[in-house]
């Protein structure tokens, strides 16, 4: 089964379970058990790939970004660290689906961009892009921002 479609049975059972008693209950706790343990064996993967450098000012020396991950799904809030990234590189931030579980409703992804300090200005950060990613749960979603300097990717690894 794959990670999409795990997901959309995990959520059948949560929402099968109001009103069950008995076995039916038991077999039903017992199936989402199954199903979150083997959510937290999978993992999803957010690519960040640079076509063009942001920081182009005099702080950007040497010439790169740094690029760091912030999700959130109602139920959890993560960041990853920043990691350098230089034009025509990419970074791959591997996550665990059972982190984010339920995983019943989209998924905030922000992939941003840490600005260093300059002459003129304070470090900083900002949004490079900002989606949804939400059920069914495209199983691969490709995306650029508006100025086509980023490409985001992001899939299930199975």
């Amino acid at each position: 089964m794959g990670t999409q479609q795990l997901l959309e049975r995990l959520k059948i059972v949560n929402d099968s379970l109001e009103g069950l008693s008995g076995p039916e209950l038991t077999n039903r706790q017992f199936e989402k058990r199954a199903l979150e343990a083997e959510a937290n064996r999978r993992t999803f993967t957010i690519k960040v790939r640079c076509d063009q450098l942001q920081d182009t000012g005099s702080a950007a020396v040497p010439a790169e970004d740094e690029v760091w991950l912030g999700l959130s799904n109602g139920a959890t809030m993560m960041t990853t660290s920043a990691q350098t990234i230089t034009a025509g590189a990419d970074v791959a931030h591997k996550l665990v689906v059972g982190d984010f579980l339920p995983f019943d409703g989209p998924l905030n992804v922000r992939v941003m961009e840490h600005d260093r300090a300059g002459k003129r200005n304070r470090a900083r950060d900002h949004a490079i892009v900002v989606f949804d990613w939400a059920p069914p749960f495209d199983p691969h979603v490709e995306l650029t921002n508006s100025n086509g300097d980023y490409t985001i990717a992001v899939q299930f690894d199975r």
